[in-house]
């Protein structure tokens, strides 16, 4: 605003706004004052608007005799004014309203500071997001303010009738109870409470038509996020008691210089924007680590959102990362999060699924830049400020609910799968028994003898597969337990050379055992389990060595103490081995180096799976070297307990 011209009855002013926005092209500045029109729907299409704003703004100003006038240069920024000239109604002052003041760049309202102390007053804040209630605590840390939080609405609701609270700030989207759906069960269980307590809207959106959607609902007052403490602050004075709230002085620091270098380096980030939310360098740091937490998780949501066409999940998901993106100063994930948020409610599924990748990939990007800005920051441990109890306690509780909520999907799902294992087996067992009686009827003809083969085959194939199934799932979920028992060594190995001597004699391959030096016959451990590692990983070798190959078995005890002794398996065969790319995979569940190979061998993949997962329950280890058409070569180290008869096998 510049005064332009002064009379003794009239001033004439110049009001101009300058932006650093998308800008204007030259051929659509004509365009601009037309009824509805949106120009470059491209770029404009996150931005919310009818169309006709600027067509009502230049009729009003012809009323006035005045005329709105634009200079603009694309993607660089636009200035819009006019001049206005008033009849002088009254020569009061009202102070010394200079141009620099005036024209006073707006973009770092949030000075990042309180400037005002509520000892004693008790606070609310209710958000489903750890880092949104990271921030708006570490806005309020000087105010001295008791501040408790709750991250669902259920959590709220028990809140607030267990306690008291001076003023709450609850989040209108949240996942299985909105902001709107709290308050309403607030209002009917606690109307007392709601009565004398101001509760303040906090939500993302500032869509026309908001406010009044929220203040008709019941809520005393509307403020936007990610949050300004500058609004914060004049909500807080406007409802806390007045006798509550003591102001203090405004303390001048640069919270940027306290970042490190590095941080500045990447245009993704603007981490004083991300300062200005989050209130100082310690708690935009803080803000960070929970940000690159997070974003896994939720990228793997966003992912089965749109896998799963749960449109209504995905623009949860993506509202929630257009929010925490905000807040740390990642300008480029919030537009593109908006845009995509946009698109959701739109139903706008080709531009979903062509720019969600784009998203998702910027955002797995943005956590490696996150990741080298808290490497590379350093703190006064004597100094520094710890993260609020509340929020840990928050983001712990979060963080423990997950891990509950995975733990009882598992135990289901080891549950189904020992369940349905049962009842597949049972009839399983049958068609194997009645294979085997049919095959020995000698009056069957060739033709049916080679189905029954078949038939058996396939059947024993199942089989194995659900009992692989079954054991895996019994391990990963730790129902799998270990035996601390005394058992015969020697017994154990004869079991596993016969198996496994008749494996080969039926295939045609030569098989040695060797047991070098001296080995106990009697030691303390889990007996079955090793003896399923041995079997299985012989069980390969023989599979994927053709005749004439050999395989070769040999046993050995590495170490002795009184109590403790260590033995080694070594398995080597002559069969087709492995690429070298693939050997750090075999351990991995359904794991095949190529397509074919099930096919071929009978193999599941999961074989290998499990036995490294029973291998690291017993506190061994199990080795593989193998050369490509050459053959493999498998060392098994397990930890047993020594007993003390030594007999020498």
């Amino acid at each position: 605003m510049k005064l332009k011209e002064k009379s003794s009855d009239f001033v004439t002013m110049e009001i101009s706004v300058t932006d650093t926005g998308i800008g204007i092209k030259k051929e659509d500045i004509d365009k601009l004052f037309e009824p509805f029109d949106r120009l470059d729907p491209k770029k404009t299409r996150s931005i919310e608007g009818s169309g006709l704003g600027l067509s009502i703004t230049r009729q009003l100003l012809s009323l006035m005799d005045s005329e709105l006038k634009v200079e603009s240069t694309y993607e660089k920024g636009s200035k819009f004014y006019f001049t206005l000239t008033q009849k002088i109604g009254d020569d009061t002052p009202i102070g010394d309203i200079t141009e620099e003041f005036l024209l006073h760049d707006n973009s770092g309202q949030a000075h990042g500071q309180t400037s005002f102390i509520a000892p004693g007053m008790r606070l609310l804040v209710v958000d489903d997001t750890p880092m949104n209630l990271q921030i708006i605590a570490g806005l309020l840390k000087r105010t001295r303010m008791h501040i408790d939080v709750a991250s669902s609405g259920a959590e709220c609701i028990e809140k607030f009738g267990a306690e008291h609270y001076d003023m709450v700030f609850l989040d209108y989207r949240m996942p299985h109870m909105n902001g709107i759906e709290t308050l309403t069960e607030i209002k009917k269980k606690y109307p007392e409470k709601y009565e004398k307590t101001p509760i303040i809207s906090l939500t993302a959106s500032a869509v026309s038509g908001d406010k009044e959607k929220m203040l008709s609902a019941g809520f005393t007052d509307y403020l936007t996020k990610p949050v300004n403490i500058d609004e914060m602050e004049r909500m807080m004075c406007k409802y806390l008691p007045d006798d509550s709230v003591f102001m203090i002085g405004d303390e001048e620091n640069d919270e940027t210089s306290k970042l490190p270098k590095i941080a500045f380096d990447y245009p993704e980030l603007d981490p004083a924007k991300g300062i200005e939310y989050c209130g100082d360098a310690e708690d935009y740091i803080y803000a960070l680590e929970t940000y690159e937490m997070s974003v896994d998780a939720k990228a793997e949501q966003i992912e089965n959102n749109l896998k799963d066409n749960d449109m209504d999940a995905y623009v949860l998901n993506v509202h929630s990362l257009k929010s925490t993106s905000s807040a740390i100063g990642a300008v480029s994930m919030f537009e593109k999060a908006k845009a995509l948020e946009m698109a959701g409610k739109d139903k706008d599924f080709a531009t979903i699924q062509r720019d969600t990748p784009f998203l998702l990939k910027e955002y797995k990007e943005l956590k490696a830049i996150i990741h080298r800005i808290i490497q590379n920051y350093e703190t006064n441990d004597e100094t520094a400020a710890k993260p609020l109890d509340v929020v840990e306690e928050a983001r712990s509780q979060m963080l423990a609910k997950a891990l509950e909520e995975a733990e009882h999907a598992n135990m289901a799902k080891t549950a189904f799968l020992s369940n349905m294992s049962h009842e597949i087996r049972t009839p399983m067992n049958a068609i194997i028994g009645l294979d085997n009686i049919a095959l020995k009827n000698p009056d069957i003809d060739s033709e049916t003898r080679d189905i029954l083969v078949k038939i058996g085959a396939s059947a024993k194939h199942l089989l194995s597969l659900i009992n692989d199934i079954l054991d895996i799932s019994r391990v990963e979920s730790g129902k799998a337990k270990l035996k601390n028992e005394e058992f015969s060594f020697g017994n154990m190995l004869e079991q596993i050379n016969t198996m496994t001597e008749s494996q080969c004699k039926d295939k045609g391959l030569v098989f040695d055992c060797l047991v070098k030096g001296h080995m106990d016959d009697f030691y303390v451990g889990d007996e079955m389990k090793m003896k399923q590692v041995v079997i299985n990983v012989l069980g390969n070798a023989v599979k994927y060595t053709p005749a004439p190959g050999k395989v070769t078995f040999t046993v050995e005890e590495t170490e002795r103490t009184d109590e403790r002794a260590v033995v080694r398996f070594v398995i080597k065969d002559t069969g087709v081995g492995m690429d070298a790319d693939y050997i750090p995979k075999i351990f991995e569940p359904f794991s095949q180096e190529k397509e074919g190979t099930s096919n071929q061998y009978g193999s599941t993949g999961l074989g290998m799976a499990i036995t490294k997962n029973i291998v690291d329950m017993m506190c061994g280890q199990i080795e593989v070297q193998s050369e490509k058409g050459k053959g493999s070569e498998f060392t098994i180290t397990i930890p047993l307990g020594s007993f003390l008869s030594n007999i020498s096998l």
